[in-house]
């Protein structure tokens, strides 16, 4: 109620402007603004107000949208492509929450019968970094800033800063949550990210590669387990997503941490996080002298996060079939099972993106949170300190308009999208 009271509030100040209007106005000859002639956010259109301040926030509604269409999309197919291959029929134009509610039953039938052990996981999403750069530079451009690229990072490499959510990098005050260190060939009293030397037989946590005492879920070529093992396990035990060891590990060792991490923390940093920051605004460092280089810089953040992305999948499953299964079972259970692993990577992938998008609890600021955030200072601020063109003004409002509907329209049927992926990705740990 809040936000709807400062947004009447705000097309009141529009309307105010907009009575100023000249009938040279009407012609479009500023780019548009006569009745009828207002570019839209349903034909795709961003630039709207003259303002990229105000543009950038448009767009970034825009992507937000399409990437939860992409998703919402990638989730529908994952779907079909499951209930295909394990012969369950569904409406393609049902809801999405009853076509996921189809296909699990199937799919605890196989994983139940045939799935011995199946390991994933997804990489932090990160924000698009060039795109970043590009919006703030190019807003930065339109004030007459001076845009110092020495002080724009790389792609991929980010300034340290302050970080509100999860810090992965390294952290020069306290860091609160596990600090990993570079080892090689060294004892890990913690948590060992990497390969574990297993000189003697011990527990792994990982996959085994060498002598495994008990069952193994896989065998190399040589006879020797290749995966994981039901016993104790020697030789080399892989614990890329982590596991205690009791040999000498090689690649990051995790230990819980309070004090400084000169390694890489995972989690809060009461410093500056000198890496990847989930949920982190961009900050530019350019012009100081410009009272534009904050706004500018938040918006890029904004449509940077908008377009983030897990930076890697990783999925394992492990199956096997009875041993009366005859040449044309066996077949049909690795075609399931290769459904199985394609709808599992592409359904990771766009659970972690959705986290980043709206919110699952892992991400510190989610982009919904930065652009509803960006949305209610827009509707905050003194709208004569904005750069709109008065024969625009008239096409703002029912841009902004189109804004809330999408806003709300997010807020409603974002839940449907969760369910369905949480249904599917629940069936495939059972």
């Amino acid at each position: 109620m809040k936000r709807a009271s400062k947004f009447v509030a705000f097309l009141s100040g529009v309307a105010l402007l907009a009575l100023s209007c000249t009938d040279d106005c009407s012609d479009g000859g500023c780019g548009g603004g006569g009745e009828g002639e207002c570019p839209t956010l349903a034909e795709g259109e961003w630039q709207i107000s003259g303002d990229p301040r105000v543009d950038t926030l448009f767009r970034a509604a825009l992507a937000l949208l399409s990437r939860l269409e992409e998703n919402e999309q990638v989730t529908r197919d994952t779907i079909a492509d499951l209930a295909e291959a394990l012969g369950v029929e569904i409406d393609p134009a049902a809801p999405l929450d009853e076509s996921a509610a189809a296909v699990p039953g199937a799919m605890l039938v196989v994983v139940n019968d045939a799935v011995d052990y199946v390991a994933w996981g997804a990489g932090t999403c990160v924000a698009d970094l060039p795109l970043a750069h590009e919006v703030a530079v190019e807003c930065l451009t339109h004030f007459g800033c001076d845009v110092n690229g020495a002080c724009l990072p790389e792609a991929g490499a980010y300034p340290p800063v302050a970080c509100e959510g999860e810090c992965v990098g390294a952290c020069g005050a306290a860091c609160s949550g596990e600090c990993r260190t570079p080892v090689v060939d060294e004892q890990c009293n913690g948590t060992c990210y990497g390969s574990c030397n297993l000189a003697a037989a011990a527990e792994c946590g990982g996959d085994c590669y060498g002598e495994c005492s008990a069952s193994c879920l896989s065998y190399g070529d040589d006879g020797s387990c290749h995966g994981p093992c039901e016993g104790n396990c020697q030789g080399i035990c892989e614990t890329i997503h982590g596991a205690t060891c009791s040999g000498d590990c090689t690649g990051m060792c995790g230990t819980e941490s309070t004090d400084a991490c000169v390694g890489e923390c995972h989690g809060s940093c009461e410093g500056e996080c000198d890496g990847d920051c989930a949920g982190r605004p961009f900050t530019y460092c350019g012009d100081e002298t410009c009272e534009y280089s904050s706004d500018c810089g938040s918006l890029g953040g904004i449509l940077g996060w908008v377009e983030a992305r897990a930076t890697w999948v990783d999925y394992e499953i492990y199956w096997s079939a009875d041993a009366e299964d005859d040449s044309v079972a066996i077949a049909e259970l690795a075609y399931e099972m290769a459904a199985l692993e394609g709808a599992s990577r592409a359904l990771i992938a766009a659970n972690e993106d959705l986290g980043a998008l709206v919110g699952d609890g892992d991400y510190g600021v989610t982009a919904i949170d930065g652009l509803s955030a960006a949305v209610e200072g827009l509707l905050d601020a003194d709208l004569a300190e904005y750069d709109i063109e008065e024969c625009k003004i008239p096409c703002v409002i029912p841009a902004l308009e189109e804004v809330f509907e999408i806003l709300s329209a997010i807020g409603t049927e974002t839940p449907a999208l969760v369910e369905a992926q949480v249904a599917i990705l629940s069936a495939l740990e059972s």
